[in-house]
């Protein structure tokens, strides 16, 4: 029987998520010819192709994606059990995925609440967008919280906030737009708003991070948004613009994490209400 190497398992989950056999170089420190020698080294252990390869990027093959959620787990159960073993503790590794914003604003100090009670627990975090993020529950992820419309079925709602436009638009010319990246629910809201009311729009600025965004609608440069109570209280409210809808904060929960899911969510949803309440 083949044994598997976790050196070599640790290689391939960082090009698999990363995407390119330089980023993994970079994240992993060493060479971008160790990083292609050692997945070679694991396809021929394997005996299967792990990536399809191109010129402009490196895509699992799908032997890769059947591996990728094993390889994730192994290389979780081997932290787990050298934490165990030096401090005498047992520790579980969660791996959350979170959007940038509920990240900044709501999860890291529900984190500390839980972590004062559950000192066993190990939080790995992971922001991209929601779709992205929930598309990766029990391979990279065993909780997601991010954003859906009222009314999807999917997740369980910790609550629900209204979107603003954030910065300023003096009311004449395409509106100037700082915004996430594609696939965003925040995003597509925009857009599809300013396309019913007819205002032509413009998108200076796309970022994946929150903090980009505050500071962009707070120094002029482009009109943000943002989900209430999920941004900085100080910043300007645009006017002039169309209407958004509400917007729910939702926890997704991997087969291997409700019990953390009822703990970790219950937690958001104060620390949301007490940002209302501020």
């Amino acid at each position: 029987m083949t044994s598997l190497d976790l050196d070599l398992l640790r290689t391939f989950v960082a090009v698999a998520e990363r995407g390119s056999f330089s980023a993994a170089a970079s994240r992993i420190s060493r060479s971008q010819a160790a990083i292609s020698q050692q997945v070679q080294r694991l396809e021929a252990q394997l005996g299967e192709t792990l990536f399809a390869r191109n010129s402009r990027e490196v895509r699992l093959s799908p032997a890769g994606e059947r591996l990728l959620g094993y390889a994730s787990r192994l290389l979780h159960l081997s932290e787990e059990a050298v934490l165990a073993v030096r401090d005498g503790t047992t520790r579980s590794v969660v791996r959350l995925g979170v959007t940038d914003e509920i990240a900044a604003y709501a999860l890291i100090p529900a984190l500390a609440d839980l972590r004062a009670r559950r000192t066993d627990l190990l939080f790995e975090i992971t922001t991209g967008t929601t779709r992205d993020l929930v598309a990766q529950l029990d391979t990279r992820c065993d909780l997601v919280i991010g954003l859906g419309l009222p009314g999807h079925a999917a997740g369980t709602t910790l609550a629900r906030l209204p979107l603003r436009w954030m910065g300023h638009w003096p009311g004449k010319g395409a509106v100037p737009l700082v915004l996430y990246p594609e696939g965003c629910l925040m995003r597509g809201q925009a857009l599809a708003a300013l396309d019913r009311a007819g205002l032509p729009w413009e998108i200076t600025t796309s970022t994946s991070s929150v903090a980009s965004v505050e500071a962009a609608a707070r120094a002029g440069l482009a009109v943000g948004v943002l989900a209430s109570h999920l941004a900085a209280p100080d910043l300007p409210r645009a006017r002039g613009l169309p209407a958004l809808p509400s917007i729910d904060v939702r926890i997704f929960a991997g087969k291997a994490a409700v019990p953390v899911a009822e703990a970790l969510g219950t937690l958001v949803a104060k620390r949301l209400r007490a940002r209302r309440a501020g």
